[in-house]
C-alpha cells in the first residue's frame, strides 16, 4: 500500500498535455457556448447518475 500511495504522490498536479491541448484549441475559433453547455450538462448528470 505504501508504494501505491508513494506513487501517486509522485505523479504531478499538472497534466502537461492536457495544458498543451488546452493551448492548441485556445488558438483557433472558440468553441459553440451552446455545445460547451450540453457538454458541461451531460458531465453534471453523469456524476449525478453515480
Amino acid at each position: 500500500m505504501d508504494s501505491v500511495v508513494a506513487s501517486v504522490c509522485s505523479l504531478p498536479d499538472v497534466r502537461e498535455e492536457r495544458v498543451e491541448e488546452a493551448r492548441r484549441r485556445m488558438t483557433h475559433a472558440m468553441p459553440d457556448p451552446d455545445e460547451v453547455a450540453s457538454k458541461l450538462i451531460g458531465r453534471v448528470l453523469s456524476d449525478f447518475v453515480r
